[in-house]
């Protein structure tokens, strides 16, 4: 739940903030408490929080997730 969902070339410090950011921001429907990053390794990171998507850098192949607030 992005505006420009895409492939991003890594860069050393990048964060899942700055990856998001990168991809045009999140759209209207997306909930950043939803956040996960998918490592290459195959680890799956929950990231739930605005301050955590600030601060977890990211890898070589990781996938940032957004999802939309699902429903009750």
């Amino acid at each position: 739940e992005v505006q420009h969902p895409r492939q991003l070339p890594f860069q050393p410090g990048m964060t899942a903030y700055d990856a998001i950011t990168l991809a045009g921001g999140a759209t209207r429907l997306a909930n950043l408490r939803y956040t996960q990053v998918q490592r290459h390794c195959g680890e799956v990171i929950d990231v739930p929080w605005y301050g955590s998507i600030t601060n977890l850098e990211l890898q070589p192949g990781d996938d940032v997730v957004v999802r939309m607030t699902p429903e009750p």
